[in-house]
């Protein structure tokens, strides 16, 4: 990134003062809001694209808005960009059933952590529904998107000839995290708890937290759920932590604390095993040193400016041309890549190969998956071969719904009405019994319009609060099938 090769040292000025001071009054500002927020539970989300004109104000009240944007924009056009492939790699994943892991990350997890899995001890020690510890969190976890860019603006501020090395040191972490997401997609704990029951139960204290306000909000800006390895989360702040006191000695341990703070969130939120953490480290580690494996830094307390840097008054640097041109263009891709990823989708559900791999012998959905394959392969006896495994519920679920027409495929009526009937299974609501049995013997014939009608008039008559809606759908279904037949019909004479 020649661009962000090298920056101006900021001058001792008025000016450079009073950018300082209106970076940490902002700062202190938006954090107040987003704490106030969250104490009347009105949990609000802000993306890293809304707080760029909280970061351009403190440059452009200092008189500094043009050497802020040369110096800034193509780091920040590359952020943005790295937020819109991380999106397209998980429609690129779902689109084209690349597989998806989960097994190794808790194999590792137990082999670390003595046999358990680290989320699941923190919340069976710690959860007790959603308290002030968990809203607390919830913040921190939040922070991050915010966090990096304001201790960016930190370096800028004070340490300015330092910024490209933590720019380019930002871009290689967040860009080779893509690396890690594009090769093995990883299902995080919650997901592995909740959608496939792999580990024991826990809660995501995070989408709760947020969807108490907001619904669904979590779910909007987490781009890709699963990219669990490596926990970008914590390595941001790890990368942070060790410039922080890499440049500003012990005055940089509140970012420590901070980081700390996050990997204790991420785990315990079940957003990441403690082996993802362990891999974010790495990667900021890693990604640190290459940035300072040529020019060392200098020592934290010399805070004089480097006159070789500003020898280019920022009006006249062709590098803030190069800067606008470079950032452009970037914004144009990344305007591609988010259509692209609008046009393939983002529905990542699980197949059969993801319950082959990664299921088999630790969840029952794993039969359920597997007999739905062969279901949809015209694989009849294994479809019910593997749904046979799964016990019956209280309601008629779609595993059952499955087997029974599995059953009436391969001619076996008795079976298929033994499971539809189901007369000694508990908790199961009696209109949607007979709505699935008359839908699904009308889909295979085995009754006729009329008397799928009578079906619908028996649901229209049950005081149940769905009968109607039932009712409504099987005589859709009804009209579907009429209509269906009438045109495969050969013209009369």
């Amino acid at each position: 990134m020649p661009v962000l090769a090298h920056v101006t040292a900021a001058e001792a000025t008025p000016d450079a003062r009073l950018g300082r001071l209106a970076l940490l009054c902002l700062a202190v500002l938006y954090g107040g809001v987003v704490v106030a927020l969250a104490a009347s539970d009105r949990f609000a989300f802000f993306p890293k694209e809304l707080l760029l004109p909280i970061l351009l104000l403190p440059p452009a009240l200092s008189g500094q808005l043009r050497a802020f944007v040369r110096d800034w924009a193509v780091f920040l056009a590359l952020i943005v960009l790295f937020d819109a492939l991380r999106g397209l790699i998980f429609s690129v994943t779902s689109q084209h059933g690349w597989p998806v892991r989960m097994t190794y990350a808790i194999e590792a997890e137990r082999f670390v952590f003595g046999g358990e899995v680290l989320p699941v001890l923190l919340q069976s020690a710690l959860f007790d529904g959603v308290g002030v510890l968990e809203k607390s969190l919830a913040l921190v976890h939040a922070s991050h998107f915010a966090a990096f860019f304001v201790f960016g603006g930190v370096i800028w501020h004070w340490r300015r000839n330092e910024f490209p090395r933590y720019a380019k040191g930002m871009v290689l972490l967040c860009y080779l995290g893509l690396v890690g997401y594009l090769l093995v997609p990883t299902v995080p704990p919650w997901m592995a708890a909740t959608s496939f029951g792999a580990i024991a139960p826990i809660t995501r204290i995070i989408g709760e937290t947020y969807n108490t306000a907001i619904p669904n909000l979590a779910a909007a800006f987490d781009t890709n759920p699963i990219a669990a390895m490596p926990s970008l989360h914590c390595a941001i702040p790890t990368l942070m932590s060790l410039f922080a006191v890499r440049l500003f000695g012990v005055r940089g341990l509140p970012v420590v604390a901070y980081t700390l703070l996050v990997y204790f969130s991420v785990t315990y939120a079940g957003e990441h095993y403690g082996v993802d953490v362990f891999a974010g480290i790495a990667l900021a580690v890693t990604c640190f040193a290459l940035v300072h494996h040529r020019s060392p830094v200098r020592a934290a307390a010399n805070e004089s400016p480097d006159p070789a840097a500003i020898a280019v008054p920022a009006q006249t640097d062709p590098r803030f041309a190069r800067s606008l041109i470079v950032s452009g263009l970037l914004a144009v891709l990344t305007a591609v890549v988010v259509t692209s990823s609008r046009a393939i989708g983002t529905a990542w559900s699980p197949d059969a190969e993801f319950a082959r791999n990664e299921l088999l012998g630790t969840s029952p959905l794993a039969h359920f998956l597997l007999g739905r394959d062969a279901f949809l392969r015209g694989e009849f006896n294994e479809a019910a071969a593997q749904l046979e495994r799964l016990a019956p519920r209280g309601e008629l679920t779609e595993d059952q719904r499955l087997l029974a027409m599995a059953y009436l495929e391969l001619d076996r009526d008795s079976d298929a009405k033994r499971v539809l009937d189901a007369p000694t299974r508990p908790g199961v609501d009696p209109a949607q019994q007979l709505y699935w049995r008359a839908k699904i013997a009308l889909h295979y014939g085995r009754i006729d319009e009329a008397r799928a009608a009578e079906f619908a008039a028996i649901l229209e008559q049950d005081p149940s609060p769905n009968s109607q809606d039932l009712s409504a759908q099987l005589r859709a279904s009804i009209e579907r099938r009429s209509a269906s037949r009438d045109t495969q019909r050969p013209p009369g004479p």
